[in-house]
């Protein structure tokens, strides 16, 4: 755990000294327009993947944006991204408990008795704010919510749907964020 957690960090700042080198313009150009949507893609998909320690993924969002790359094309990629890396954990969580130690387990229960205690349509809300909001991993409340057995799709969908306004609006705070600051 400790070698992957000095690996982010290093990527981190490797990111940020070869953003300092090359603009995001430069990045692009070298990269091409399409791959570039494919590279924030494979990013937030590795982002999802990612259970305890969150990749950055969005601060190249943000990069690609400043760019010059659509902001709502960006935020699509990026959320489906995370949604397919955070799968993953969904269907670990549904398929067993084995995998993850007492103490783990337990604070599962005690998210999932809440969770049951609400109506959908609330649940439903709250995915949707916590994806929209909080540049948090979404590891947790996938597997909580797959070892209650919700479906995929009552899970995924709105926290698909958080994560694309999520990106999108880092894609914008890229586009425009530059502009203001250059002023």
């Amino acid at each position: 755990m400790a070698l992957l957690r000095i690996g982010i960090l290093i990527l981190f700042v490797w990111w940020g000294v070869f953003i300092y080198e090359h603009s995001p313009s430069w990045i692009i150009q070298f990269a091409g327009e399409e791959k570039s949507y494919f590279i924030a893609f494979a990013l937030a998909f590795f982002g999802g993947l990612s259970p305890i320690i969150s990749i950055p993924y969005y601060l190249v969002i943000m990069s690609f944006g400043a760019a010059g790359l659509n902001p709502y094309l960006l935020g699509l990629a990026g959320g489906i991204g995370v949604i397919l890396g955070d799968s993953v954990f969904y269907f670990i969580g549904y398929t067993g408990k084995e995998f993850f130690s007492e103490r783990l387990q337990e604070k599962f229960r005690e998210f999932s008795a809440w969770c049951l205690q609400k109506p959908f349509a609330l649940v439903f809300f709250l995915l949707f704010l916590y994806g929209s909001l909080i540049p948090l991993p979404n590891t947790f409340i996938v597997v909580s919510m797959a070892l209650m057995r919700f479906t995929y799709w009552q899970v995924m969908i709105p926290l698909a749907l958080g994560n694309i306004v999520f990106n999108t609006g880092a894609a914008f705070i890229g586009a425009y964020g530059v502009a203001v600051l250059a002023q």
